[in-house]
């Protein structure tokens, strides 16, 4: 199974470090934003809402005893959890910023590549998705300022 959880909370971290640095928008864009912003809040609420109905799925595979059809699902619904917190991350940083939340992700993921290339013990691998986790970090460091 994937390291949603890591990725979750780490979207949930680096935005909460990151938040200080965002300027106010001015009048101009706020309308834009603010649009925006709905448009993102929806599509959380979707993707949760969906999240929650493999949730629910899961307790009934569980229930019948179906053990790797319960897993499937759980993991479908922590893919949806991600999505909806992705969404929400960019309702938060609004239009201008939201391209510093998606490398937030791919730097998230590199890190998770990283993890499995130790696990299967290729440090070297492991070190080249370390490197591009923290250039992607650093891009979105640039871009929420």
């Amino acid at each position: 199974m994937r390291n949603h959880g890591l990725r979750m909370l780490g979207i949930i971290a680096c935005l909460v470090s990151l938040l200080g640095l965002i300027p106010l928008a001015d009048a101009g864009t706020q309308d834009s934003d603010e649009k925006y912003t709905e448009k993102q809040l929806k599509k959380a609420i979707k993707d949760a809402n969906l999240g929650y109905y493999e949730l629910d799925k899961v307790g009934k595979k569980i229930e019948k005893g179906k053990g790797k059809e319960a897993q499937e699902h759980f993991e479908l619904a922590l893919d949806f959890f991600d999505h909806a917190l992705t969404h929400f991350a960019k309702a938060i940083v609004g239009k201008e910023h939201a391209n510093g939340v998606d490398q937030l992700k791919k730097g998230i993921d590199e890190l998770d590549q990283a993890n499995r290339a130790l696990d299967k013990g290729a440090p070297d691998k492991a070190q080249q998705h370390f490197d591009k986790a923290q250039e992607y970090f650093e891009s979105a460091e640039s871009t929420l300022k």
